[in-house]
């Protein structure tokens, strides 16, 4: 998460075209790479006490910048 938070680039998420079922009209998405990234973006968006990791803050507490942060990304944030 805090490469995602520092606007890092991080590794490229793979989506492919499942089964599509023509009597009710719905498709499916597979996840080909990217399952673990999904899940943790997940966990942290809605707060899930799934998520622990030190040294970042879950969403809902953002409004301050943790202070192990360089001085440039928290005067981006401040």
């Amino acid at each position: 998460m805090e490469t995602i938070l520092l606007k890092l680039p991080f590794p490229e998420i793979y989506l492919a075209d499942g089964e599509i079922d023509l009597d009710v009209q719905t498709s499916k998405t597979l996840v080909v790479d990217g399952q673990q990234r999904l899940s943790t973006i997940y966990q942290y968006v809605t707060a899930s006490p799934e998520f622990t990791i030190k040294n970042i803050s879950k969403f809902e507490k953002l409004v301050t910048v943790h202070r192990s942060y360089p001085t440039t990304v928290k005067n981006k944030y401040t």
